[in-house]
């Protein structure tokens, strides 16, 4: 074998060195992306089902003191509370609307779709349309960071007049609060 050949054959195996090494990198960028992916999908999964959870929390809270739920309900459809009923209601309306500033960040993060954005942010937003609350919000939201308080403005903004949604709209009960009834954390029920 001459120093020609040598040389030639070092050169096959370098070239076919190079091709499998870059085979080797182009299958590790591969899995890295599908393990992005899959720990993107997941973040996305956890988000929302914390969402979910915190929802799913607020309804048992309700359920389980049926007076938080009438001052909601109370909020949502009148103007006329007395002091004492509107701090009770901002109370328990803050953090709702931290909640609603915890889904904007979420999806500025890529971590909600617009769909699932919009439907929570959505609903916080018609709520704000309601009496006491767009009161509370025009009293309260100092409180919140101006990027999400300029969202939720602007939603407002693009909203008609208050409609009752959802379960709003569909409560009669006899134990519904109403503008004059007065109700007192020292009262019983």
């Amino acid at each position: 074998m001459n120093l020609e050949a040598i040389y030639f054959i070092s050169q096959v195996i370098a070239a076919a060195a190079l091709v499998a090494s870059l085979i080797f990198v182009g299958l590790q960028v591969r899995a890295g992306m599908a393990q992005s992916r899959h720990a993107e999908q997941t973040a996305r999964a956890q988000v929302h089902q914390e969402i979910a959870e915190s929802y799913r929390q607020m309804a048992l809270e309700w359920v389980r003191y049926p007076e938080m739920y009438k001052f909601m309900i109370m909020g949502a459809e009148t103007k006329d509370m007395t002091d004492q009923q509107r701090q009770v209601f901002g109370g328990l309306y803050f953090p709702t609307m931290q909640m609603g500033e915890n889904i904007y960040y979420q999806h500025r993060n890529g971590l909600l779709d617009d769909d699932q954005y919009e439907t929570y942010l959505g609903h916080l937003s018609r709520l704000l349309k309601s009496p006491a609350a767009n009161d509370w919000w025009q009293d309260r939201k100092f409180a919140f960071n101006p990027e999400y308080v300029a969202w939720i403005d602007a939603k407002l903004g693009s909203l008609s007049d208050f409609e009752p949604v959802g379960f709003y709209g569909e409560i009669e009960s006899p134990d519904a609060p109403t503008p004059d009834t007065k109700l007192d954390a020292s009262e019983d029920d």
